[in-house]
This record gives C-alpha cells, sequence and structure tokens, in this order.
C-alpha cells in the first residue's frame, strides 16, 4: 500500500509531460514586445548535416525543414529563423543554446548579408564566451526598428550529453529582449546570494555541531547539504563562473552527477534520522534499494547513457522523497515526534522536487515561479530538518541520561556487592594471615628449645672428638643447625614486627643513627662511614619499629662489603622534606643486579639464596617502615650502589 502513491504521482506527471508538446509552423517571429521572454521553437526550421557544412552552402543548398517533436537530429545541423522587429526602436537581446559543445552563430539582414557572427559552445571557457555566463551559452543579437534580421546557427555536438540532448536543446531556444536577461539572470543574483548565504549558514552550523557531538544523522546531514549546494550552484552556472572558468566540462559533468549523489545522502540521513531499520524494515529495504539506484544511475550515466541516466535520476529523487515522506507519517504514528519536522520538510521538499521535475523533463514550468518554489522550499526544509536534527538529538540525549542514570544505579548496587564481598574476603584472608603467623611463631618458638639443645651437644662433641671425619660431619651439622636457628631468629622477627603495638614517641633521628653506629663499631672498621644529617632533626614515630628498619639495612650494607674494592664505603644521609623524614642509606659494596630489583623486598627471593641469606629482611624493612605510615624504595644509579630511602612522616597518625 506504501507504493500506490507513488504510482499514481508519476501517472500524472507523465500525463503532464506528454501534453506539453506545441508545434508552430511559421518561420517568422514578430516583436510587438520591448521586454519579452519568445521562445523559439515553433520558428526554428533545421538541416541535419553530417559534414563541416558552410554558411554559404546552408543558405544555396540546405533543407530545412520545420522542427517538430519526432524529428530525427545528427551530432550537427544548421537552424534558422526570422526575427522582425515592428518596434518604434531597436532591440537589444539575447539568444541562448543549452547543452551544445559548439556553437556557429551567424545574423544576415534580409539580403542575406552577413552583419555579425560569434563562436561559442560549452566547451568554450566562461572568459572566452560572447557572454560571460556559466549557465548556458548565450549570443547577442541586435534588431534594428521596422527591420528584419535572419539568424543561422550551427550546432555540433561532440559529446555525448550534447548529442542526447539535442532535441531538448532546440526546445529550450529563447530571446530575451530587452531588459529580459537583466531581469531574468542579473536582477535575482540578490535572492541567490541570500539563498545560498543560508545554505552555506546551515552547512557550517551543522558541521560544528557535528564536531562537537560527533553523531552519524548530522555527519549524513552535513554531506547531503555539500552536494545539494554543489547540485544547485552547478544547475545556476555559479559553479563555473567563480571556480571552474576555465573547466567547463568538468561543470557539465557536475550538473549531471550531483542530483544522483544529493538523493543518495539525502536517503542516507533519512535513514539514520528516522532510524528506518527498528521502526520500519519494508520501507527500510525500499529507501537500500534507491541508494543502490543512484549508485548504478551514475555508472550508467559514466558510460555514456547520459539522458536515460539523468531521467531516471528525477524519477527516483521524486520517488524516494516520497517514500521518506510516507516513513516520517509512518514514525510520527508510532510515537517518534522528531518525525514530524522531517515529515513538514520532506513535504516542502517534494513539492520542490515535482516542480523541478516537470521543468527538467518538459520544460512546462520554467519560470520564475518554478525556480523560486524549489529555492524557498529547499530552504525551508533545510532549516525544519536542522530543527528535527537538533531535537533528535534531545531525544537521543534523555534517552541517554536516563540509560546512563540506570547504568550508574545498576553499577552502584554492583559495586556494593562487591565492596562486601571484597570486606568479607579481606576478613577471612586477615584471619588466615593470623593463623598462620601465629602457627609460625608458635613452631619456631617450639623449635628453638631442641634446636639449641642439638647446638649445645654438636659444640660440645667438637670439643670432645678429635677423629677429622667425625669432626667434619659435626661442623656441618653444627653450621646447619646455625643457618636454623637464624631461620627461626628471622620467623619470630617477622611475627613480632607485624603484631607489634606502634607506640610513636618523640625521636632524635641524628642520635639513633649514632647509636647504630656505635653499636657495630667494630663491624664497621673496614669502611668509610660519612653521616649527613640536618641539625635538630626529630620525627614522632615508633622507635623500636624505625630502629629495626635502619638497623636492617645497615647490617646489610656490612654484610654485603665487595672484597674486590680498596676503599669500602658507607653513606646516611638524613633530612626533612615538609612532612615527611627521608632518610638515605648508600653502599658500595656488590651492588643489586638488575633482575633482582622487581623482587627486591619479597619474601625468599632467589638472589638471597644465592648469597646464603635467609631472605627476610628486606621484606621486614619494608613490613616495619609501612607500619609507621611510611615506604621504603630502591633508588637505581649508574654506580650500581646499593641506594635505599626511607620516607616516613614527621607526625604518625593511626588514621
Amino acid at each position: 500500500m506504501a507504493f500506490k502513491p507513488v504510482i499514481i504521482f508519476w501517472s500524472v506527471l507523465l500525463n503532464l509531460v506528454v501534453a506539453n508538446g506545441v508545434v508552430a509552423q511559421h518561420n517568422r517571429l514578430v516583436l510587438r514586445e520591448p521586454n519579452s521572454v519568445t521562445d523559439l521553437t515553433p520558428y526554428l526550421r533545421y538541416w541535419n548535416i553530417n559534414g563541416d557544412e558552410s554558411l554559404e552552402e546552408a543558405l544555396t543548398q540546405g533543407n530545412f525543414v520545420a522542427f517538430e517533436r519526432g524529428s530525427s537530429l545528427e551530432k550537427s545541423q544548421w537552424i534558422s529563423f526570422t526575427i522582425e522587429n515592428q518596434l518604434e526602436d531597436n532591440v537589444q537581446g539575447k539568444i541562448n543554446f543549452t547543452f551544445t559543445d559548439w556553437v556557429d552563430f551567424y545574423i544576415l539582414n534580409e539580403s542575406n548579408l552577413l552583419i555579425r557572427q560569434a563562436k561559442s559552445g560549452d566547451l568554450f571557457n566562461v572568459n572566452d564566451r560572447p557572454v560571460k555566463s556559466g549557465l548556458m551559452v548565450f549570443h547577442n543579437i541586435e534588431i534594428p526598428a521596422k527591420s528584419v534580421r535572419k539568424v543561422y546557427v550551427k550546432l555540433k555536438s561532440t559529446t555525448d550529453i550534447s548529442y542526447q540532448f539535442k532535441k531538448f536543446t532546440l526546445k529550450s531556444i529563447k530571446l530575451y529582449a530587452g531588459d529580459a536577461y537583466y531581469l531574468n539572470f542579473d536582477r535575482k543574483k540578490i535572492f541567490q546570494a541570500l539563498f545560498y548565504g543560508a545554505l552555506f549558514i546551515m552547512f557550517f552550523y551543522n558541521f560544528f555541531l557535528f564536531t562537537t557531538l560527533r553523531s552519524a544523522s548530522y555527519l549524513y546531514y552535513v554531506i547531503f547539504l555539500f552536494f545539494l549546494i554543489l547540485f544547485f550552484s552547478s544547475n545556476s552556472g555559479y559553479l563555473t563562473d567563480y571556480l571552474l572558468m576555465n573547466s567547463p566540462r568538468v561543470d557539465l559533468y557536475i550538473r549531471f552527477l550531483s542530483p544522483a549523489f544529493v538523493t543518495f545522502t539525502y536517503l542516507a540521513f533519512a535513514r539514520s534520522f528516522l532510524q528506518t531499520n527498528k521502526r520500519n524494515r519494508k520501507l527500510s529495504k525500499a529507501t537500500l534499494v534507491m541508494m543502490i539506484l543512484q549508485v548504478l544511475l551514475v555508472l550508467i550515466m559514466f558510460i555514456g547513457f547520459w539522458k536515460l541516466g539523468r531521467t531516471l535520476v528525477i524519477i527516483s529523487a521524486a520517488t524516494s522523497f516520497l517514500l521518506i515522506f510516507i516513513l516520517a507519517i509512518k514514525n510520527i504514528r508510532r510515537g517518534f515526534t522528531p518525525a514530524r519536522y522531517f515529515m513538514a520538510a520532506n513535504a516542502f521538499f517534494l513539492v520542490g522536487g515535482i516542480v523541478f521535475a516537470l521543468e527538467r523533463l518538459s520544460g512546462a514550468l520554467a519560470s520564475d515561479m518554478s525556480q523560486y518554489a524549489v529555492q524557498i522550499g529547499i530552504l525551508l526544509e533545510v532549516a525544519l530538518l536542522s530543527i528535527g536534527l537538533a531535537e533528535r538529538i534531545n531525544v537521543i540525549k534523555n534517552v541517554l541520561a536516563q540509560q546512563t542514570l540506570e547504568n550508574e544505579r545498576l553499577e552502584t548496587r554492583r559495586a556494593e556487592e562487591r565492596r562486601k564481598i571484597i570486606q568479607q574476603k579481606n576478613k577471612q584472608l586477615e584471619k588466615s594471615y593470623q593463623e598462620l603467623d601465629t602457627f609460625i611463631y608458635k613452631t619456631a618458638h617450639d623449635i628453638k628449645g631442641p634446636l639449641a639443645r642439638l647446638l649445645g651437644l654438636s659444640n660440645l662433641a667438637l670439643m670432645e672428638v678429635k677423629e677429622k671425619k667425625a669432626r667434619a660431619y659435626f661442623n656441618m651439622f653444627y653450621n646447619d643447625s646455625q643457618y636454623l636457628n637464624r631461620i627461626l631468629s628471622r620467623l619470630s622477627s617477622v611475627h613480632d614486627v607485624s603484631v607489634a603495638r606502634v607506640e610513636p614517641v618523640q625521636i632524635d633521628v641524628n642520635s639513633l643513627i649514632e647509636q647504630l653506629v656505635k653499636e657495630n663499631k667494630l663491624r664497621l672498621e673496614a669502611f668509610s662511614v660519612k653521616m649527613r644529617c640536618q641539625d635538630s632533626l626529630y620525627v614522632y614515630s615508633d622507635y623500636n619499629l624505625l630502629k629495626f628498619a635502619l638497623s636492617d639495612l645497615l647490617d646489610n650494607a656490612i654484610k654485603f662489603i665487595d672484597t674486590t674494592k680498596e676503599k669500602h664505603t658507607i653513606e646516611i644521609n638524613a633530612l626533612q622534606d615538609e612532612e615527611v623524614l627521608e632518610i638515605n642509606i648508600v653502599d658500595n659494596g656488590i651492588g643489586i643486579r638488575e633482575d633482582d630489583i622487581p623482587s627486591l623486598f619479597e619474601m625468599f627471593t632467589r638472589s638471597a639464596a644465592i648469597h646464603g641469606n635467609v631472605g627476610l629482611g628486606l621484606y621486614m624493612v619494608k613490613m616495619a617502615v609501612s607500619r609507621v605510615g611510611g615506604r621504603v624504595m630502591y633508588v637505581a644509579n649508574q654506580s650500581n650502589f646499593a641506594y635505599f630511602k626511607i620516607i616516613i612522616p614527621i607526625h604518625y597518625s593511626s588514621e
């Protein structure tokens, strides 16, 4: 049922086109009005030629016959007509020729004496034409008062476009006498400037909205406006007048191809705007077929069938506008409110399309009213589509806002559920950690007693046993027991650090560092120790945890000495940086391999096993520092020194 209006519409249109043929049988035009537009078709006589027959041959041998609807035309012909001026004044005028590659124009008096001649055509650059107009070819003519002028014109077509539109050329030849040319063309430029100005404003306005919103509908609409401007500027001659003065053939191709692109992009925009895939799949498929048809029609014209392609483009364009009009009505009925703007806009577009189709297919409505109707319809259509597009964007924004709000609510619920699950898991992990820590502590504590007895027995055996092999075994046993004892001591320390209650007190940092150096005086004899500490440096933190961390780092600096170096240095510096205390301990010992840096503060690392250590020292340093709200880090350096930095807050807070 959706296609019935389309069939009725084109039946009426084709009947109007067929009924429009008018043929005059006389060969002389009599001018009685000074400023008039006269159709010269009824006064034309033509003579088909196959070669390059001259004016003299046309005058003496030309077999001229009246031009009628069914006349057969070759690629070249001479045409002639006579104009009689019965007015009291001379008449200046212009005669137009459309879609003609080469035009040789001759004016003779009643005695067949040549008065004036000129050459022009669609393939001439605009500046080389007698009348500088990109719209079509014009030739000047002057008819003295009470005189007769004979006009002979040789028309030659070398392109398919020109040849296929030969009959249209002869049916559209007109005489613009007196001020008629100015009134019909030059005076309209003010209105045309307003028309194109409005189109460009809408183009840039919607382009700005597209760059802001990144909406596909705005993109299609901007492309549609571009091709619409291109089509009208070419069809009105302005594209050739201002941009393609030296490329008239390109302008000719644009005139024929741009309507297909206008229709294609309009359909793409309509499909996106009206959401045809969701709301009406049958008509959506029909619009898709029309889009594919536009591509095929462009190809048809490219291979040489320009007239057929142009006719089908005009018909398919009007059909497409009607389909979109029906789609808009259906969408309104289904509650899609932005479609009402689209329906109103498409109604103007449809009326303009009908007017344009009638004008281009038959020439019946080639008047001021037709031109203004099309352009006013286009302006109203563009304005309404812009309003409709803005409302559609608002509708989409509201829908997206609701969806976003719903998603946020859902995400909040999910986040709350995840938070509860995480809290539960954390409690379970904390409980498991405490149980494991207690188990390790109790196990280490229980093993220490038997281990101490084994160490004592081993030491006693070494004092009494003299046999070398037995002493070797007891030495191995004693050393392994000592290593196991160190592991147990470290595990106990891990427990002590992890469960120790943080008791912040005022700490003199300089005194603490000096005390550590003094306690390790004998071990530091081989080192050059440099202390650079800020004066009167105090921190409110846990004394035992801070001392444990510094003592362990100093112990590592002493333990991992590089025996290949002559000088061994340890540098300790401390300073206050705003609200934090920064302590740096640097030594030039064996350093740290780059591969070991990522796992430096983990338990039981590979590097610790290589050096025969338990592998808990730096792990406990990190734990102790974190207990007082600080952090410890390794500072990479080109010298590969062991460079550790401790940062803790000046004022410890349990929050």
